[in-house]
């Protein structure tokens, strides 16, 4: 049953919480649901701010972040700044009352799934990562159904559809050599995409910056990094001699599909967007899970493409330049192993999250 009020999609912060929001949001306008109709609801510091009004949607925030476990006072208040803008929520709810929320993680979508339950409208819980986070366990006990992307999510009566993907991504991956020549990439070369997450992650940004100079005579090798926005004003400015390493430095990769289409091997952070897109795409990678995540979920992201086999784990305090181009080297002189990764990552993928979510979105609402 297709929605006939306003459907909120609830959640934000980083990248790998916006994109599958977004996702989930063209398959439901794709199948009828009118673009006005959808309202996102999230943070004011969030990735949500630039990506959601690109897309055409309409977008709440809120000046609230995730807690300081290791503060309690700041804790306090930023509990208070939540519940605040849940109380907002409530009243906004009041006067054009939805017909569903989408809680997708992250502590973004507290303040909408607050005034849900408070007004008894449905809920569909959307657990991204392996590990349910805080948010998620709060919410799931009052959700109508709850979609976790992997098996082993541990919230009761879970359905497993996958990560919402867009189509993009889908179509890059039919064409990576076209990929290649729209990103200006040479042919005849391998590629290593670094991807350390929409603000970047100082610790792969430092062992890339490290590897090109290490790399910086190789004439077989390609490397293209997304080095975020939080590192983007400190980058050196490299230069290299004409014939030697290929290296792109971009603050923010717009077209991810192209990318990931377009490479050999990719390095970056374990968060869910980035596991679900490298299953779907059948991507070899090298993870480097952020250290201290909540719940560890990084590492257990990384450890599902591991154990499949497609993809090697190096702890974040391991990683350096040395380490990451003997790493790196292993695996571009190994063919047959790359071709054995990309197979595993294939066998793993669920490419119809989008698809599968909005089908228990519509099954929410005509209960």
């Amino acid at each position: 049953m297709r929605p006939t009020g306003r459907v909120v999609l609830a959640g934000g912060g980083t990248a790998g919480h916006v994109v599958p929001a977004l996702a989930l949001a063209d398959e439901l306008v794709r199948r009828g649901v009118p673009r006005e109709a959808i309202l996102f609801v999230g943070s004011s510091r969030g990735q949500e701010t630039r990506l959601v009004p690109q897309a055409g949607f309409e977008l709440w925030t809120f000046g609230i972040r995730g807690l300081d476990r290791g503060r309690w006072l700041a804790a306090i208040g930023r509990i208070c700044r939540i519940l605040g803008a849940g109380g907002v929520c409530l009243w906004r709810f009041l006067r054009q009352r939805p017909a569903v929320v989408v809680s997708l993680g992250g502590y973004a979508c507290l303040p909408a799934s607050m005034a849900a339950v408070v007004l008894r409208i449905p809920i569909l819980v959307v657990n991204l990562d392996v590990v349910p986070g805080v948010a998620a366990r709060i919410v799931a006990p009052f959700a109508r159904a709850i979609a976790a992307a992997w098996p082993g999510s541990g919230l009761p009566g879970a359905r497993v559809t996958g990560l919402p993907l867009r189509r993009a991504i889908f179509e890059a991956a039919q064409d990576p050599l076209g990929a290649r020549r729209k990103l200006g990439v040479p042919e005849e070369r391998s590629l290593v995409a670094v991807v350390g997450g929409s603000l970047g992650s100082r610790r792969i940004n430092q062992a890339v910056f490290g590897l090109v100079e290490l790399w910086r005579s190789r004439s077989d090798l390609a490397i293209w990094h997304v080095v975020g926005e939080r590192d983007w004003p400190e980058r050196p400015r490299i230069e290299l001699a004409e014939g030697g390493l290929f290296y792109r430095a971009v603050s923010y990769q717009e077209e991810m599909g192209l990318l990931l289409a377009a490479a050999d091997v990719v390095v970056g952070r374990a968060g869910a967007g980035s596991i679900a897109e490298l299953a779907a795409m059948a991507k070899p990678s090298i993870l480097v899970p952020l250290p201290n995540a909540p719940g560890s979920h990084q590492e257990r992201n990384a450890a599902l493409l591991a154990h499949a086999g497609a993809a090697v784990v190096v702890e974040d305090r391991a990683l350096d330049a040395k380490t990451l181009a003997r790493v790196l080297d292993e695996l571009l002189s190994d063919r047959t192993r790359l071709k054995e990764m990309a197979e595993s990552a294939r066998g793993i993928a669920r490419p119809h999250g989008a698809e599968e979510l909005a089908s228990m979105l519509e099954d929410v609402v005509g209960r």
